[in-house]
């Protein structure tokens, strides 16, 4: 015990005697023999029998290694299984501690997202993507400085810790973590190339809490990765406002497709000498909220979303049915529609346009299937 807790402890002693009050404590303590400790102790007064018999009884339980286990189980809480780098839940304690005690500095986060990891997953097993994962966490630790700091985000995603930074300063650590990644990887006899996307977000100027400054980086990292991957990008307020048009989208379109919001639009392909040879079939959306919208405004999202599986299901059919009735009145058109590389690859699309054929008597598909542009990039 230091000179500062016997002065202390010798005080208390003197207000448990006048006031009669118990105190617990659990302290680390040094045995004689230089060994330490940690005690809980209890100290209370009792009333002895005589007049003036007044008694301090004093007791400590050695829990040193319940101490030990418990502080075992805290580190395995907040460190990664897999990398040996602090998790999810650690690293939001560093951060808001850095917030919170950053003063006039600022605090930095590199939010980073592997390209591609999802596939390395699949094809050589998760044993292997561990392994991987290994690998591109001590590459991303090569390129950081003394002030920063590495966390495992969860799946393919790390954080970088930034404290007494600036823009140019996570600017610069990005680019050596984009050209290092670019760099292959080999894990056994195999040679992996992985790239990856980041954003940057600082503190206070992009949020002033944990949660803003990680949700404002990883959008920003989302923005990379549609300008291409294999980039960075720092966050801007304008890159909320994409994030709100996305869940617009993800909620409303959903809405279209069961309210049969969506409505087509045939556009004729008309020869030299004026005749119209066939149509092409393009889907509109009649929403209630903003009227009549492009395609240019949805398909891009239904395809990144899956969404486009089940509206050029829907899209399809409707042309076929189309056709029918037109044909009823002597009108015989080829119709071309427009077919994602999804929707090929679904094959409950096949089966529901050999049904619908069959059912109005169609011996041959009146439709053309013209494949997006995004399909032959």
């Amino acid at each position: 015990m230091s000179r500062r807790e016997a002065a202390a402890s010798r005080r208390n002693i003197e207000v448990f005697f006048r006031e009669g009050n118990s105190y617990e404590v659990e302290r680390w303590v040094k045995t004689c023999k230089g060994q330490r400790l940690f005690l809980f102790r209890n100290k209370f007064v009792h009333n002895g029998s005589g007049k003036n018999e007044i008694f301090l009884i004093c007791s400590g339980t050695d829990i040193t290694e319940e101490r030990r286990a418990q502080e075992r189980l805290r580190v395995l809480a907040n460190t990664d299984s897999i990398t040996g780098l602090p998790n999810r839940n650690a690293i939001h304690d560093l951060i808001s501690n850095a917030i919170e005690n950053a003063g006039d500095t600022q605090v930095g986060i590199v939010y980073l997202d592997l390209d591609n990891f999802k596939k390395v997953n699949d094809a050589y097993g998760h044993m292997f993507g561990d392994q991987l994962l290994q690998s591109v966490s001590l590459a991303i630790l090569s390129c950081l400085s003394e002030n920063q700091l590495l966390a495992r985000f969860g799946g393919d995603e790390f954080i970088v810790l930034a404290t007494e930074t600036s823009q140019g300063s996570l600017e610069a650590t990005a680019s050596r973590i984009l050209t290092r990644l670019r760099q292959p990887f080999r894990i056994g006899l195999i040679e992996i190339y992985t790239g990856c996307s980041i954003g940057i977000s600082l503190a206070p100027q992009h949020g002033q809490d944990c949660e803003s400054v990680i949700r404002n980086a990883d959008t920003a990292m989302y923005t990379a990765k549609e300008g291409g991957r294999g980039q960075f990008c720092v966050f801007s307020p304008e890159m909320n406002q994409r994030v709100f048009e996305y869940l617009w989208l993800d909620t409303n379109l959903r809405k279209a497709l069961e309210n049969d919001q969506l409505v087509i639009h045939y556009q004729p392909k008309i020869t030299w000498r004026g005749e119209v040879r066939s149509l092409e079939a393009l889907v509109r959306w009649q929403s209630p909220e903003r009227g009549l919208i492009p395609p240019l405004e949805f398909i891009s999202y239904a395809e990144e979303s899956g969404l486009i599986v089940p509206l050029g299901r829907w899209v399809i059919l409707d042309v076929v049915r189309q056709i029918a009735k037109w044909r009823a009145k002597g009108i015989n058109l080829r119709v071309a529609v427009n077919v994602s590389a999804r929707q090929l690859a679904d094959q409950t699309l096949f089966t529901d346009l050999k049904q619908v054929l069959h059912e109005l008597d169609f011996e041959y598909c009146p439709i053309d299937v013209e494949l997006t542009e995004s399909s032959l990039i």
